[in-house]
This record gives C-alpha cells, sequence and structure tokens, in this order.
C-alpha cells in the first residue's frame, strides 16, 4: 500500500496551501508504436542502438558483474538510445514505457560500467607522452587538447 506524504506549505509561505503529493512510483504503460529494439532485426538494432547484438549481451554481463543483478535489455537499450542519440529523458521514457527515474538510474549504470571498464579497455598515453601527442593530433586536425581518438562506425539513419 503507497502511504502519501503531507506537506503544509503554509509553515513556509504563510499564504500557501496544504497539498498531499503521493508516495507511489510512476507507471508508464507500453504504448503501440513504442520502440521494439530487442525484436529488430540486427541492421536495424545496430542502426538504432550503435553496436551489435554480441556487444550488447557483453555489455549486459559487464553490468550483471558489477552490480550482481541481471539487467534487463530495456533498461540497457534506453541507456545506449540515450547516449546514443539526442532524445531526452522524457522522449526516452514515452518510447520505452519507463519511469523518468528509470532512465536516470540506468544510464548512470551504465556510464559507470563503462568508465569502470574502461580502465582495461582503453589505453591512455602516459604523462610523459602527452605533449608530443596533442601537438601531431594539433597538427593533423587542428584542434588543441586531443591526445587520443576513438574508432567509430557511423550508421546511416
Amino acid at each position: 500500500m503507497a502511504s502519501n506524504y503531507m506537506l503544509d506549505l503554509g509553515k513556509i509561505f504563510p499564504q500557501a496551501e496544504t497539498v498531499q503529493i503521493p508516495n507511489n512510483q510512476e507507471h508508464h504503460p507500453k504504448q503501440e508504436g513504442q520502440a521494439d529494439v530487442l525484436n529488430m532485426s540486427e541492421m536495424e538494432f545496430f542502426r538504432h542502438l550503435r553496436l551489435t547484438r554480441k556487444s550488447f549481451d557483453d555489455t549486459l554481463d559487464l553490468i550483471h558483474k558489477a552490480y550482481g543483478e541481471e539487467p534487463s535489455g530495456t533498461s540497457l537499450c534506453t541507456s545506449l538510445w540515450y547516449l546514443g542519440t539526442q532524445s531526452t529523458y522524457r522522449e526516452i521514457l514515452e518510447m520505452f514505457g519507463v519511469s523518468q527515474t528509470t532512465v536516470f538510474e540506468c544510464v548512470q549504470r551504465l556510464i559507470d560500467v563503462l568508465c569502470e571498464a574502461g580502465k582495461d579497455v582503453f589505453l591512455w598515453p602516459a604523462p610523459s607522452q602527452i605533449p608530443e601527442i596533442e601537438q601531431e593530433f594539433q597538427k593533423m586536425g587542428g584542434i588543441p587538447g586531443v591526445v587520443g581518438a576513438v574508432l567509430g562506425t557511423r550508421a546511416a539513419p
């Protein structure tokens, strides 16, 4: 049974009234037309999430190892969708039928896992190498302060 909280704004603002704030979780039922990324073809899956199903499953395993619980495919999809597009939390919650809090927590969890895994995956230059590498990138691209790049794949819309 959900409990409610009473907030007496009159104690803070003399002209305010008391309001009742329900303490129940947001429920966003999945609507027809919402993204069902997990059932898309390989190409559509890759186009939307910017990674293969194998990489997707490997990422689920990383999250499982880090948090000791089996994450849902939908939670990873929401995170990847947020990180790979310019969609807002609100757009994503409507798309996947989850709460805004869920989207936020999923994104934070994935970022934490990727940062931790990055220690084993990404090779950073030694401090003594940084000035020379930065200078070479400056010559190539004209952008100061760059010491590395990540190979990416552009998936056409």
